[in-house]
């Protein structure tokens, strides 16, 4: 049977997972405690807001903007080492302000996710990036099945990229940061990706540990 040709949020998706599948191959970043956050950076440098069951996982009672400030850091700091290309856009786009503006934010979500047990988002616009944060109720592990029913994180990239507050926010680059709870404190992902020119960002990274069995095997990890 012959497949539709990909429209241009899906190959954009589809490329993202495959060349990071290339870039990081099986390594990931897991920053769900500070053992976990050096471990993962020393091996890499050698409808859209859906609700959600909670897992289960004891949350902490406040969560700490200088925490998430840290975790942020460290991810971006193993970005911009993937690549000089990752390394221009971290510095030109994803300055302390930035990450303190992030990390405001997650906490924002963090504490309504506490409140309620559901899944919240906020995203901000400044071009050339649309940065959207996303706290799920769930452990890093079960936090790829909050995106079941778009179909996988992939599809649901996608249908961001499609939605409204994209498409007239004016920007080319998406940056997705997500977090939830683990035993003790959090863990927190990143997507970053130029949906459509100017391409600012020519490597994009992808938050693997989102992907399932299924998206997992077709971008081959």
């Amino acid at each position: 049977m012959k497949q539709k040709p990909l429209a241009p949020p899906q190959r954009a998706v589809v490329a993202c997972a495959k060349r990071q599948a290339k870039v990081f191959g099986r390594n990931r970043i897991d920053s769900s405690s500070e053992k976990h956050r050096k471990h993962a950076a020393m091996k890499f440098l050698k409808k859209l807001f859906g609700k959600t069951e909670p897992s289960g996982v004891t949350m902490q009672k406040q969560f700490d903007a200088a925490s998430f400030q840290s975790t942020l850091e460290m991810h971006i700091q193993c970005m911009a080492a993937a690549s000089s290309d990752c390394a221009k856009f971290a510095k030109q786009y994803l300055d302390s302000e930035v990450i303190l503006m992030l990390a405001a934010g997650a906490v924002e979500k963090m504490t309504s996710m506490q409140t309620d047990g559901q899944q919240h988002s906020l995203g901000v616009s400044r071009p050339p990036v649309f940065f959207n944060i996303t706290s799920l109720p769930v452990g890093l592990s079960s936090a790829c099945q909050c995106f079941a029913q778009y179909g996988g994180y992939m599809k649901y990239l996608t249908q961001a990229w499609n939605s409204p507050a994209f498409q007239s926010s004016g920007c080319s680059v998406w940056f997705h940061v997500l977090c939830g709870p683990e035993e003790g404190g959090h863990w927190v992902q990143i997507t970053a990706c130029s949906v459509r020119a100017p391409h600012v960002l020519k490597t994009p990274v992808l938050a693997l540990d989102l992907l399932t069995r299924t998206e997992r095997k077709s971008v081959g990890l």
